[in-house]
């Protein structure tokens, strides 16, 4: 390809224009596209124009779409020099730019402002080292156009601020006779390719698109070296190579990889995975840095053991990369998956970002590839997935996994058994997914249950998928789950619970508690009014028997006044016998509102509930009155509702015929919920027109005492009895 450079500046006689000035650049046909426009300024005339990089007709000096350069400033001074006169202007502006030779003179005009790339005009006849100052066509005073002071001899090129040799010329020299041999001056107005703030080299192009300090590309296209100025580094990339299949690298990774000085990678002893997915993008001609663990699972005599030798080992890796940096190359560091995932990058970086430029090129994760490789969504809505190291201690990991909705975890191999005994005490083995090697030609899917743990490598990964995805899949053999939710909070609700509630497949309960279950896709939801128990019990049941996973949804604990007793009463019928249903406990109402005020069940207790909806009000008043005989504390169910009213009036009548009036009652009204209220009164003061549905009542026993030398009372039921035989 061939760029022509000429200037057409409108206040040169045509005597004077410079000649056209050729520079062929030798361009990768795949990088055509990307040569920019040309910008360079004709030193005389102060502008500058855009020229073309394409050749052919309309594409010269003349085209009139070449768009005329340089900075405001310039533009209104070549417009006064047009009207006033060039020398009574310069002489007036006269070091508002300086002179590209450093000379103090001060014609404005000597160099366009903003001046990109320098492009200089040769010298004229008789302008030879030593010569004294010219005059321009203007009549001014001035210094030459010619090579600056201090420029050296044939095959430099020049910065707007210094002398650039070409990479292949010798460094040294010195200046040449008749010159100053000091650094030469600088426009005020800095282009983006000129000097950076104190006079450190160029900012030129690196891997990426940047520029990189003290690096120049050769004339004619070679490939970039080091540049030579002080303090002038190398740039370290970050790259992610993804997780093994090299067309899963990004398109930016793959460049910077192709452009790199050199290329860096981690591996076991023996061939580096990262280097093989990257093979297709590598010159060749580049220095590669096989950084290879001195240890991986085996022993080490390091005096710190395996930490030891790892730490000591990134620190002498990240040496041998520190130092092809400070030379002025640029380093590509692959990693495997994504730079800053599980990545040996990272022990890297933290060591050299503070001393060199970084940057992190993203990659395909390992999560993504296996996910993809199951054809299974990850996660959605507001799920949440953990990612987990197969490195942790088994109950940490069951713990974890009980409490998320989507899992992934990673770097199996010898860890394997522990996480599969993980996942089986978390309840997660049914839904845990096998991946290995995935993306590769190696690649491996399957139920991690049926893995044979003697073949699992590093590389592989166990899934546990979306379970908005599961619950859109019946399984084979269905089931009852019964659950209580606790008494109203969410935080309440136990880990197990959530995940029984994000497998099912159906949803059975009373309107008011399945309200307090969030939805989820594909999730079918069945609510029905309170006083259908049988009913509900029975329809559960039913669609277990086609298949579905079901969850039966009480408040507080399924086992207590609730749903699990009604479900397992039917499910004893013969027609029922082979659906499985299992109970997962729930915070019962009567531990909720004891914990408010202290421990008023700290000792033997009874739960009674008042409704006589299910039973005889005369039992309610047997049981009512063999407890208050036998000094127990007594939490209190369903003390009242719209249409009984008269309970709460008899049990009162009941326990003081036991009790002292001053025996404490604590009240509970919507505990954990967004109306609580708990209130501790005298069983004489207790207002039976103040209970309603929501409350749970607690009347304590003789031993029962109240604490009130705090801002709220507390209240307890001793554990130890007196030596009176009658209270034995």
């Amino acid at each position: 390809m061939v760029v022509t450079v000429t200037s057409s500046g409108a206040s040169a006689p045509l005597a004077t224009r410079l000649p056209i000035v050729e520079s062929h650049v030798r361009l990768r046909a795949r990088r055509r596209r990307d040569l920019p426009a040309l910008v360079r300024d004709h030193p005389r005339g102060g502008g500058s124009v855009g020229v073309s990089g394409r050749r052919g007709p309309g594409r010269g000096a003349d085209d009139p779409r070449l768009r005329r350069g340089g900075s405001r400033a310039v533009h209104r001074l070549d417009a006064r020099r047009r009207r006033e006169g060039p020398c009574r202007v310069a002489g007036r502006c006269a070091g508002a730019v300086r002179r590209h030779d450093g000379g103090g003179g001060g014609h404005a005009a000597t160099v366009a402002g903003g001046q990109r790339g320098a492009l200089h005009a040769e010298r004229s006849a008789g302008s030879g080292d030593g010569a004294s100052p010219g005059h321009d066509e203007n009549g001014c005073g001035g210094g030459s156009l010619g090579r600056p002071a201090g420029r050296r001899g044939r095959g430099d090129r020049e910065r707007a601020h210094r002398t650039v040799p070409l990479a292949r010329a010798a460094r040294g020299g010195r200046a040449a006779a008749g010159r100053r041999g000091g650094r030469p001056g600088r426009l005020h107005r800095r282009g983006r390719v000129e000097g950076r703030p104190g006079g450190v080299g160029p900012r030129t192009r690196s891997p990426g698109g940047a520029r990189t300090s003290g690096r120049e590309r050769h004339h004619g296209g070679r490939r970039q070296r080091a540049g030579d100025g002080a303090g002038v580094t190398g740039k370290l990339w970050g790259v992610g190579i993804g997780p093994g299949d090299p067309e899963l690298v990004t398109v930016k990774g793959a460049r910077v990889i192709a452009e790199a000085d050199v290329v860096a990678f981690h591996s076991a002893r023996g061939s580096s995975i990262a280097r093989r997915t990257a093979e297709p993008y590598l010159r060749g001609d580049q220095i590669e840095e096989h950084l290879v663990y001195p240890v991986t699972t085996g022993t080490t005599n390091h005096p710190l053991g395996y930490d030891g030798a790892i730490a000591d080992f990134y620190t002498e890796a990240a040496e041998r990369l520190a130092a092809h940096l400070a030379a002025g190359r640029s380093v590509a560091l692959l990693a495997a998956g994504d730079p800053l995932f599980y990545s040996s990058y990272q022990h890297m970086h933290v060591r050299l970002a503070d001393r060199f430029e970084t940057e992190v090129v993203p990659g395909v994760t390992s999560v993504s590839a296996a996910s993809a490789a199951l054809g299974e969504p990850l996660v959605e809505g507001e799920e949440v997935l953990t990612v987990l190291p197969g490195t942790l201690p088994v109950p940490e990991l069951t713990r974890r996994l009980r409490e998320t909705d989507s899992a992934a975890i990673l770097k199996l191999g010898r860890t394997f058994p522990a996480v599969r005994q993980a996942l089986s005490d978390a309840g997660r083995l049914s839904e845990a997914r096998y991946v290995e090697r995935a993306s590769t030609v190696g690649e491996r899917v399957g139920s991690l249950a049926e893995v044979d743990e003697s073949s699992v490598p590093y590389f592989s990964i166990a899934v546990v998928p979306s379970p908005s995805y599961a619950a859109t899949e019946a399984s084979a053999a269905g089931e009852v789950v019964v659950v209580g939710l606790g008494p109203g909070d969410d935080r309440w609700t136990t880990p197990e619970v959530r995940e029984e509630l994000a497998r099912a497949t159906d949803l059975v309960g009373y309107t008011t508690y399945i309200d307090r279950v969030p939805v989820r896709p594909g999730q079918r939801r069945h609510a029905s009014d309170n006083r259908v128990e049988s009913e509900r019990a029975e329809m559960a049941l039913d669609l277990a028997d086609r298949g579905s996973r079901v969850v039966v949804v009480s408040s507080g604990d399924p086992g207590v006044f609730a749903m699990a007793a009604a479900v397992l009463e039917v499910a004893a019928e013969p027609r029922w016998q082979h659906v499985p249903v299992r109970v997962c406990p729930g915070v019962t109402a009567a531990n909720a509102v004891a914990s408010r005020v202290g421990a008023p069940l700290g000792h033997d207790y009874a739960v009674i509930s008042l409704s006589d909806r299910l039973k005889p009000w005369d039992v309610v008043e047997r049981r009512l009155r063999a407890v208050a005989a036998a000094d127990m504390a007594v939490a209190i169910y369903n003390p009242a509702s719209r249409t009984r009213r008269h309970q709460v009036a008899a049990l009162k009548d009941i326990a003081l015929e036991y009790r002292d009036p001053a025996t404490p009652v604590i009240v509970g009204r919507d505990v954990s919920g967004p109306e609580e209220t708990v209130t501790v009164v005298d069983l004489i003061d207790l207002d039976p027109e103040t209970i309603d549905m929501r409350c749970l009542l607690i009347i304590g026993a003789s031993t029962t005492a109240v604490d009130r030398s705090g801002p709220s009372p507390r209240v307890f039921t001793s554990r130890r009895y007196s030596n009176d035989p009658a209270r034995a």
